[in-house]
């Protein structure tokens, strides 16, 4: 038996809620006012209401075009 116990590196892994803070578009009035209803909601410790605020980012950035 060899001294690794292992048979492959570890694996690893990133951020697993990385996708659920997603950025707002810059210059874009509507993802600003959302980062700002998101902030404020984090801030009242309204955890729900900020999830849907990111929901609403990340869909609405969708429809940026690069």
């Amino acid at each position: 038996m060899s001294g690794n116990r292992y048979q492959e590196r570890p694996v690893s892994l990133g951020e697993p809620y990385a996708d659920l803070i997603p950025d707002p578009v810059p210059g874009c009035a509507e993802c600003s006012a959302l980062d700002e209803e998101r902030y404020e909601a984090r801030k009242r410790r309204k955890f729900a209401v900020a999830v849907v605020a990111s929901q609403r980012i990340r869909n609405h950035g969708r429809g940026h075009h690069a």
